[in-house]
């Protein structure tokens, strides 16, 4: 043994981080030679660094919340723009006024719109970290703080936080509000960005293994069965990993997301080409897309498009959640310490980023209400402009 390899073996600082696979598990043999006993002595390392324990900024609590917090005010806000565009009868409520019920209308209205102002930036930047991310990951630059169970967490991640815009952009663009355009361009960005995570997903998914004689790139052995039997016994024994079909639930719905994320963009994309270049499109398709745009039946059209971002959604959580718990037992098992359950400076920026949905909308209701209420003395009509702009005077 050359003195190189001497000062290598049984140092297990030198498994703690890992950028290409090919080269840690060569690493990993130069340090154990795969002996269960110096494997065994090296299991925080090996285990952190190929599994992974968690990572604050992509999975941790608050970033969690962040996500779910998303979600499920984009669609509590979409449901009640739909309710009031509808005008349900078996929810029209006798005790409220005119004025209130417009008043109220016009509140949920605002604060549509001004969740869309704090979720496609909180969106943009989930994406960009992504794809940063998994680029450094995929192409073995470094895969420190990110193993095969935070990457499962990130793909999912980066589809959960899309499908937050389309509950506004269905719901704003079905009231005909205005800077629709402004919407759809940023809507547009985050979803150029969410191409490479997708892209990761399906190579991570179905490209051939690299585990097994000859399965490496260029026909190289990167690990043995035997050897990779050795590293998951070393670290996932006793713990309640994903079974096959598990994996399969986030993988399935993740990628149909994409696939309905991407539809609807090019439709959006396809109305919205100037008429000077229509020329490209079949006439009969942007005919279809318009009616479907206009037709009176559109809000059980949208309400029925939100319920099944909403059964996209619900599974791909589930897949995040059981993830870190998987995680959470590993970093128990190894001697790890498990970070998400921490909250960091960049989490609690997560949450803190839809504060002015309610802060605004806590201020339109109050100032509104003063308006609604001089407007019923003096017997004025009022509406939802003449509403916002006295507040906005105000």
């Amino acid at each position: 043994m050359d003195p190189s390899s001497q000062n290598q073996f049984g140092n297990c600082t030198l498994l703690k981080s890992r950028a290409d696979f090919h080269d840690y598990v060569k690493q990993i043999n130069a340090t154990t030679s795969f002996d269960a006993l110096l494997l065994e002595g090296c299991q925080s390392e090996i285990c952190d660094a190929i599994f992974g324990n968690g990572n604050a900024d992509i999975s941790g609590i608050g970033m969690i919340v962040g996500y779910l917090f998303e979600s499920v005010l984009s669609f509590l806000l979409a449901i009640g723009l739909l309710i009031q565009k509808a005008n349900i009868q078996t929810l029209r409520s006798k005790a409220l006024t005119e004025h209130t019920s417009i008043l109220l209308k016009a509140a949920l209205k605002k604060a549509h719109k001004k969740f869309f102002d704090c979720a496609i930036f909180f969106t943009a930047s989930i994406q960009i970290a992504c794809v940063v991310v998994l680029v450094r990951r995929d192409f073995g630059i470094s895969a420190n703080g990110i193993g095969g169970f935070t990457t499962q967490i990130t793909w999912a991640i980066a589809v959960l936080s899309m499908l937050p815009l389309l509950y506004p952009l269905v719901a704003l663009e079905s009231l005909a509000e205005g800077r629709s355009g402004y919407r759809l361009f940023l809507f547009s960005c985050c979803w150029f960005l969410s191409f490479y995570p997708f892209v990761s997903l399906m190579m991570g998914s179905f490209a051939p293994s690299q585990i097994g004689e000859g399965k490496g790139d260029g026909g190289r052995t990167d690990i043995r069965y035997e050897e990779w039997e050795k590293l998951t016994t070393l670290c996932l024994t006793g713990i309640d990993t994903l079974t096959s079909r598990e994996e399969m639930i986030p993988t399935a719905f993740g990628a149909a997301s994409s696939l309905i994320i991407t539809i609807y963009a090019l439709i959006r994309l396809i109305y919205c080409i100037p008429s000077n270049f229509s020329a490209v499109v079949p006439p009969f398709l942007r005919n279809k897309i318009s009616t479907l745009l206009t037709t009176r039946r559109q809000t059980y059209f949208i309400l029925s498009w939100i319920l099944v971002f909403l059964s996209l959604t619900i599974p791909q959580f589930w897949g995040v959640w059981r993830l870190r718990g998987i995680q959470n037992a590993l970093a128990d098992a190894t001697s790890n310490t498990y970070v998400d359950n921490q909250w960091t400076f960049g989490q609690v920026v997560a949450v803190m980023i839809f504060a002015p949905v309610f802060t605004e909308v806590g201020y339109f209701l109050l100032a509104g209400e003063k308006v609604c209420v001089k407007a019923k003395h003096l017997h004025a009509e009022t509406s939802e402009d003449r509403i916002s702009e006295l507040v906005n005077v105000g």
